[in-house]
């Protein structure tokens, strides 16, 4: 092997190295450890839908309701009189893990209440707001799907990744009846009205220390046991 061409094939090895070493399972393999952004994503990229699935829909979406009844919002058509807040109710929740921008960020707050993998600083990921359409690698979701092997597109930490839609945390600074999202299967971000339907995939926010994995983590949490089924109609 000529000079150039180890060379050529050390810088390789040291890339893929990096791209690999970004991602890891934490947190008793509930979680995805983030080196490059510093956070922990759920490994679960339909969460809902397992709890749902495991639980029964019906209980489900009423401990998130009842944890979490109210969100708010910059005031728009949808919230209770245009106020900014805005009531949730089953009809913001579709069986199969589908929810709404308010029913996503209820979700995400029940998994802190609910200490979910140990962790209680869920939100939903960061976007974009400078950069509409692919390759917006400034957003969280843009930079797991893009830069990251074993990423969103890839999929290789991450389970039940579904090829649609996932809501961001930032609503449209231009409408406040809409709210920026990320779509899975061509890598698009975009915003739309906060009443579609889409998916909803937590992050943790930044951690300070790198996650210990371990079975700990299963414990304290309180998304077990619960019955009932129930189903509601899909506005899109």
């Amino acid at each position: 092997m000529d000079a150039g061409k180890a060379l050529f094939t050390a810088i390789t090895l040291i890339f893929t190295c990096k791209a690999q070493a970004e991602l890891s399972a934490s947190n008793g393999g509930l979680g995805v450890y983030d080196s490059h952004l510093n956070v922990i994503w759920t490994q679960d990229a339909n969460l809902l839908n397992t709890l749902e699935n495991s639980n029964g829909y019906s209980a489900t979406i009423n401990a998130i309701i009842t944890a979490v009844p109210t969100i708010y919002d910059t005031p728009n058509v949808y919230d209770n009189g245009g106020n900014g807040v805005y009531n949730l109710s089953v009809g913001d929740f579709i069986a199969g893990g589908k929810v709404d921008w308010w029913a996503a960020q209820a979700f995400v707050s029940y998994l802190n209440l609910e200490n979910y993998a140990g962790i209680h600083s869920w939100v939903l990921p960061s976007a974009d707001t400078a950069c509409a359409g692919n390759y917006c690698t400034n957003s969280q979701m843009g930079e797991v799907y893009y830069n990251e092997e074993g990423g969103l597109a890839g999929r290789g930490y991450f389970s039940n990744v579904q090829a649609y839609g996932y809501w961001s945390s930032n609503q449209n600074a231009s409408d406040s009846g809409s709210a920026w999202d990320f779509f899975t299967q061509h890598g698009l971000q975009y915003y739309d009205a906060k009443s579609f339907d889409f998916y909803a995939l937590a992050v943790s926010g930044q951690v300070t220390t790198a996650p210990v994995p371990g079975a700990v983590w299963l414990f304290g949490t309180g998304l077990l046991g619960l019955p009932g089924l129930m189903k509601r109609r899909n506005r899109r």
